[in-house]
Protein backbone atom coordinates (compact mmCIF):
# COMPACT_ATOMS: atom_id res chain seq x y z
CA UNK A 1 0.00 0.00 0.00
CA UNK A 2 0.90 3.60 0.75
CA UNK A 3 4.65 2.84 2.78
CA UNK A 4 7.19 5.61 2.95
CA UNK A 5 10.51 5.51 1.96
CA UNK A 6 12.43 4.49 5.77
CA UNK A 7 13.93 7.93 6.25
CA UNK A 8 10.92 9.14 7.92
CA UNK A 9 11.88 9.63 11.68
CA UNK A 10 9.93 10.86 14.54
CA UNK A 11 11.48 11.34 18.25
CA UNK A 12 8.94 10.41 21.01
CA UNK A 13 10.04 12.04 24.29
CA UNK A 14 8.95 8.95 26.91
CA UNK A 15 10.88 6.66 28.79
CA UNK A 16 8.74 3.46 27.80
CA UNK A 17 8.29 1.38 30.29
CA UNK A 18 7.13 -2.66 30.06
CA UNK A 19 4.26 -3.27 30.91
CA UNK A 20 2.12 -3.10 33.31
CA UNK A 21 2.41 0.35 33.77
CA UNK A 22 0.12 3.33 33.52
CA UNK A 23 -1.99 3.97 30.61
CA UNK A 24 0.02 6.89 28.59
CA UNK A 25 2.79 4.30 28.19
CA UNK A 26 0.47 1.52 26.91
CA UNK A 27 -1.23 4.09 24.42
CA UNK A 28 2.35 5.18 23.04
CA UNK A 29 3.50 1.84 23.18
CA UNK A 30 1.10 1.07 20.85
CA UNK A 31 1.40 4.32 18.71
CA UNK A 32 4.70 3.08 18.05
CA UNK A 33 3.97 -0.17 17.11
CA UNK A 34 1.35 1.11 14.57
CA UNK A 35 3.64 3.89 13.27
CA UNK A 36 6.45 1.77 12.55
CA UNK A 37 4.05 -0.55 11.11
CA UNK A 38 3.84 2.48 8.24
CA UNK A 39 7.63 2.42 8.20
CA UNK A 40 8.66 5.27 10.32
CA UNK A 41 11.77 5.26 12.40
CA UNK A 42 10.54 5.78 16.25
CA UNK A 43 13.68 7.11 18.13
CA UNK A 44 13.64 7.49 21.89
CA UNK A 45 16.99 9.60 22.45
CA UNK A 46 16.60 13.15 21.14
CA UNK A 47 19.72 15.44 20.17
CA UNK A 48 19.72 18.90 18.09
CA UNK A 49 19.98 17.09 14.47
CA UNK A 50 16.02 15.47 15.06
CA UNK A 51 13.41 17.30 12.73
CA UNK A 52 10.16 15.75 14.67
CA UNK A 53 9.35 15.41 18.31
CA UNK A 54 6.67 14.37 19.88
CA UNK A 55 7.04 15.44 23.49
CA UNK A 56 4.31 13.29 26.23
CA UNK A 57 1.66 15.74 28.65
CA UNK A 58 4.29 16.41 31.98
CA UNK A 59 6.31 13.18 31.85
CA UNK A 60 8.75 15.38 30.37
CA UNK A 61 12.25 16.70 30.74
CA UNK A 62 10.89 20.56 31.29
CA UNK A 63 14.69 21.67 31.39
CA UNK A 64 15.63 19.52 28.06
CA UNK A 65 13.26 20.63 26.73
CA UNK A 66 13.12 24.50 27.51
CA UNK A 67 17.55 23.93 26.09
CA UNK A 68 16.47 22.92 22.91
CA UNK A 69 16.61 24.80 19.77
CA UNK A 70 13.08 24.19 18.54
CA UNK A 71 13.33 26.76 15.22
CA UNK A 72 12.40 24.42 12.03
CA UNK A 73 11.93 21.46 14.19
CA UNK A 74 8.40 20.53 14.33
CA UNK A 75 6.91 19.89 17.77
CA UNK A 76 3.87 18.07 18.90
CA UNK A 77 2.82 18.35 22.63
CA UNK A 78 0.33 15.21 23.86
CA UNK A 79 -1.41 16.79 26.68
CA UNK A 80 -3.07 15.15 29.00
CA UNK A 81 -5.07 16.62 32.36
CA UNK A 82 -5.55 19.56 33.42
CA UNK A 83 -3.08 17.96 35.99
CA UNK A 84 -5.63 19.84 39.04
CA UNK A 85 -8.41 18.14 37.64
CA UNK A 86 -7.03 14.80 37.58
CA UNK A 87 -4.73 14.63 40.92
CA UNK A 88 -6.92 17.45 42.79
CA UNK A 89 -3.74 19.77 43.14
CA UNK A 90 -0.45 20.61 41.20
CA UNK A 91 -1.82 23.53 39.45
CA UNK A 92 1.82 24.64 39.08
CA UNK A 93 2.61 21.66 36.99
CA UNK A 94 -0.50 22.91 34.45
CA UNK A 95 0.87 26.03 34.39
CA UNK A 96 4.37 24.87 33.47
CA UNK A 97 3.06 22.76 30.83
CA UNK A 98 1.20 25.75 28.90
CA UNK A 99 4.43 28.09 29.38
CA UNK A 100 6.55 25.37 27.12
CA UNK A 101 3.58 24.62 25.13
CA UNK A 102 3.35 27.95 23.87
CA UNK A 103 6.77 28.78 23.54
CA UNK A 104 7.44 25.61 21.52
CA UNK A 105 4.52 23.84 20.29
CA UNK A 106 3.48 23.28 16.67
CA UNK A 107 0.63 21.67 17.43
CA UNK A 108 -1.10 20.09 20.56
CA UNK A 109 -2.61 17.00 20.77
CA UNK A 110 -5.72 16.59 22.91
CA UNK A 111 -7.36 13.10 24.08
CA UNK A 112 -10.86 13.99 24.66
CA UNK A 113 -13.15 17.13 24.15
CA UNK A 114 -13.45 17.03 27.77
CA UNK A 115 -9.84 17.47 28.12
CA UNK A 116 -9.76 20.18 25.88
CA UNK A 117 -12.78 22.45 27.13
CA UNK A 118 -11.58 22.20 30.71
CA UNK A 119 -7.93 23.64 29.35
CA UNK A 120 -9.71 26.94 27.80
CA UNK A 121 -11.94 27.29 31.31
CA UNK A 122 -8.12 27.13 33.19
CA UNK A 123 -7.53 29.86 30.68
CA UNK A 124 -4.79 28.17 29.13
CA UNK A 125 -4.08 29.05 25.35
CA UNK A 126 -3.24 25.55 23.86
CA UNK A 127 -1.25 26.56 20.22
CA UNK A 128 -2.78 24.46 17.29
CA UNK A 129 -5.09 22.38 18.84
CA UNK A 130 -6.37 19.02 17.93
CA UNK A 131 -8.49 16.03 18.97
CA UNK A 132 -7.06 12.51 18.75
CA UNK A 133 -8.39 9.72 20.98
CA UNK A 134 -6.03 6.86 22.37
CA UNK A 135 -6.53 2.99 21.29
CA UNK A 136 -5.34 -0.26 22.41
CA UNK A 137 -3.59 -2.43 21.06
CA UNK A 138 -5.98 -4.86 19.29
CA UNK A 139 -4.05 -7.26 18.41
CA UNK A 140 -3.89 -8.37 22.43
CA UNK A 141 -7.72 -6.55 23.04
CA UNK A 142 -10.15 -7.49 21.05
CA UNK A 143 -13.02 -10.09 21.14
CA UNK A 144 -11.29 -13.51 20.16
CA UNK A 145 -12.25 -15.45 22.84
CA UNK A 146 -14.46 -13.36 24.74
CA UNK A 147 -16.61 -16.07 27.13
CA UNK A 148 -20.13 -15.58 26.01
CA UNK A 149 -22.69 -13.51 28.62
CA UNK A 150 -24.85 -16.16 30.64
CA UNK A 151 -27.07 -14.17 33.04
CA UNK A 152 -27.25 -17.65 34.58
CA UNK A 153 -24.26 -17.41 36.01
CA UNK A 154 -23.03 -15.42 38.81
CA UNK A 155 -22.55 -11.90 36.50
CA UNK A 156 -18.74 -11.54 36.57
CA UNK A 157 -17.27 -7.47 36.71
CA UNK A 158 -14.06 -6.26 36.63
CA UNK A 159 -11.92 -2.84 37.47
CA UNK A 160 -8.42 -2.17 36.36
CA UNK A 161 -6.24 0.30 37.60
CA UNK A 162 -2.29 1.21 37.33
CA UNK A 163 -2.49 3.80 39.93
CA UNK A 164 -4.30 3.18 43.68
CA UNK A 165 -4.71 6.85 43.48
CA UNK A 166 -8.14 7.72 45.44
CA UNK A 167 -9.10 9.77 42.97
CA UNK A 168 -9.36 6.51 40.18
CA UNK A 169 -12.00 5.50 42.45
CA UNK A 170 -10.99 3.43 46.12
CA UNK A 171 -13.63 4.88 47.96
CA UNK A 172 -16.47 3.93 45.06
CA UNK A 173 -14.76 0.38 45.15
CA UNK A 174 -14.54 0.15 48.88
CA UNK A 175 -18.75 1.09 49.39
CA UNK A 176 -19.55 -1.35 46.04
CA UNK A 177 -17.27 -4.34 48.61
CA UNK A 178 -19.77 -3.14 51.34
CA UNK A 179 -23.12 -2.77 48.88
CA UNK A 180 -23.60 -5.22 45.93
CA UNK A 181 -25.17 -8.41 46.19
CA UNK A 182 -22.74 -11.53 46.45
CA UNK A 183 -25.14 -14.07 45.69
CA UNK A 184 -25.91 -12.45 42.05
CA UNK A 185 -22.26 -10.84 41.24
CA UNK A 186 -18.45 -11.53 42.03
CA UNK A 187 -16.26 -9.29 40.88
CA UNK A 188 -11.77 -9.02 40.07
CA UNK A 189 -10.11 -5.88 40.42
CA UNK A 190 -7.06 -6.09 38.63
CA UNK A 191 -3.76 -3.39 39.48
CA UNK A 192 -3.46 -1.21 42.60
CA UNK A 193 -5.99 0.16 44.95
CA UNK A 194 -5.77 1.61 48.31
CA UNK A 195 -8.53 -0.12 49.86
CA UNK A 196 -9.48 -3.06 52.40
CA UNK A 197 -12.19 -5.17 50.30
CA UNK A 198 -13.62 -8.21 51.45
CA UNK A 199 -15.59 -9.26 48.59
CA UNK A 200 -14.22 -7.94 45.43
CA UNK A 201 -10.76 -10.06 44.72
CA UNK A 202 -7.96 -8.01 44.08
CA UNK A 203 -5.23 -9.55 41.46
CA UNK A 204 -1.39 -7.52 41.24
CA UNK A 205 -0.87 -5.76 38.29
CA UNK A 206 -0.15 -7.95 35.07
CA UNK A 207 1.22 -7.50 31.18
CA UNK A 208 -1.28 -6.66 28.66
CA UNK A 209 -1.60 -10.41 27.09
CA UNK A 210 -2.83 -11.28 30.69
CA UNK A 211 -5.02 -8.60 31.10
CA UNK A 212 -6.98 -9.03 28.03
CA UNK A 213 -7.34 -12.60 28.91
CA UNK A 214 -8.55 -11.85 32.35
CA UNK A 215 -11.39 -9.25 30.76
CA UNK A 216 -12.33 -11.65 28.30
CA UNK A 217 -13.62 -13.81 31.06
CA UNK A 218 -15.54 -10.97 32.51
CA UNK A 219 -19.20 -9.69 31.82
CA UNK A 220 -19.49 -6.08 32.64
CA UNK A 221 -16.25 -3.13 33.52
CA UNK A 222 -16.99 -0.73 35.91
CA UNK A 223 -14.30 2.35 36.13
CA UNK A 224 -14.91 5.20 39.05
CA UNK A 225 -11.87 7.50 38.24
CA UNK A 226 -12.54 11.00 38.41
CA UNK A 227 -11.91 13.63 35.13
CA UNK A 228 -9.92 10.98 33.75
CA UNK A 229 -9.03 12.60 29.99
CA UNK A 230 -9.16 9.80 28.16
CA UNK A 231 -8.78 6.10 30.44
CA UNK A 232 -7.32 3.86 28.75
CA UNK A 233 -8.27 0.80 30.99
CA UNK A 234 -11.63 1.64 29.61
CA UNK A 235 -10.80 1.39 25.90
CA UNK A 236 -8.69 -1.62 26.74
CA UNK A 237 -12.74 -3.27 28.84
CA UNK A 238 -14.55 -2.15 25.52
CA UNK A 239 -12.03 -3.73 23.03
CA UNK A 240 -12.72 -6.80 24.57
CA UNK A 241 -16.29 -6.77 24.41
CA UNK A 242 -17.44 -5.74 28.17
CA UNK A 243 -20.28 -3.08 28.27
CA UNK A 244 -18.67 -0.41 31.01
CA UNK A 245 -20.39 1.33 33.85
CA UNK A 246 -18.51 4.60 34.24
CA UNK A 247 -18.41 7.85 36.27
CA UNK A 248 -20.24 10.50 34.19
CA UNK A 249 -17.36 12.72 33.99
CA UNK A 250 -13.62 13.25 31.95
CA UNK A 251 -13.62 11.63 28.72
CA UNK A 252 -15.51 8.50 29.69
CA UNK A 253 -18.80 9.59 28.24
CA UNK A 254 -16.76 10.35 24.96
CA UNK A 255 -15.18 7.16 25.10
CA UNK A 256 -18.11 4.53 25.96
CA UNK A 257 -20.85 6.28 23.90
CA UNK A 258 -23.99 3.85 23.66
CA UNK A 259 -21.19 0.75 24.94
CA UNK A 260 -22.38 1.62 28.76
CA UNK A 261 -24.32 3.37 31.21
CA UNK A 262 -22.85 7.10 33.34
CA UNK A 263 -23.77 7.42 37.02
CA UNK A 264 -23.50 10.49 39.22
CA UNK A 265 -23.55 9.59 42.39
CA UNK A 266 -22.36 6.11 43.27
CA UNK A 267 -25.74 4.47 44.76
CA UNK A 268 -27.31 4.39 41.13
CA UNK A 269 -24.57 1.14 39.87
CA UNK A 270 -26.81 -1.06 41.16
CA UNK A 271 -29.65 0.35 39.17
CA UNK A 272 -26.96 0.64 36.03
CA UNK A 273 -26.11 -3.19 36.72
CA UNK A 274 -29.39 -4.22 36.17
CA UNK A 275 -30.55 -2.51 32.94
CA UNK A 276 -26.84 -3.48 31.12
CA UNK A 277 -27.80 -7.22 32.56
CA UNK A 278 -31.03 -7.37 31.04
CA UNK A 279 -29.78 -5.86 28.27
CA UNK A 280 -26.66 -7.32 27.29
CA UNK A 281 -26.12 -7.65 23.73
CA UNK A 282 -27.70 -4.33 22.89
CA UNK A 283 -24.94 -2.59 25.20
CA UNK A 284 -22.14 -4.85 23.94
CA UNK A 285 -23.34 -3.96 20.24
CA UNK A 286 -23.37 -0.49 20.69
CA UNK A 287 -19.73 0.05 21.65
CA UNK A 288 -18.06 2.20 19.67
CA UNK A 289 -14.40 1.88 19.84
CA UNK A 290 -11.66 4.66 18.62
CA UNK A 291 -10.95 3.58 15.45
CA UNK A 292 -7.04 2.84 15.29
CA UNK A 293 -6.24 3.20 11.60
CA UNK A 294 -8.11 6.63 11.74
CA UNK A 295 -6.13 7.75 14.92
CA UNK A 296 -3.05 6.64 13.55
CA UNK A 297 -3.76 8.58 10.21
CA UNK A 298 -4.20 11.60 12.15
CA UNK A 299 -0.19 11.27 14.26
CA UNK A 300 1.12 10.71 10.96
CA UNK A 301 -0.68 14.06 9.57
CA UNK A 302 0.62 16.03 12.56
CA UNK A 303 4.25 14.50 12.07
CA UNK A 304 4.09 14.85 8.23
CA UNK A 305 3.78 18.67 8.63
CA UNK A 306 6.44 21.37 8.22
CA UNK A 307 7.18 23.34 11.38
CA UNK A 308 6.00 26.86 11.89
CA UNK A 309 9.27 27.56 14.02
Amino acid sequence: GDKKPFEEKITFHHKFHKPPWGGGNQFLLALKKEIEYKNWIVQTEFDDKMDKLLFNSFLIDFEKLKKINHKNKLMIHRIDGPTLLVRGKDKEIDDDIFKLNNRIADISVFQSMWSLIETYKMNYLPVNPVLISNFSDSSIFNKNGKVPFNENNKIKIISTSWSSNARKGGPIYQWLDENLDWNKYEYTFVGNIDAKLKNIKIIEPVNSDELAAILKKHDIYITCSMNDPCSNSLIEALSCGLPAIFKNDGGHPEITQYGGLGFNQKEEITNLLEIIVNNYESFQNLAVLPIKERIVDNYTKCFSMVSNG
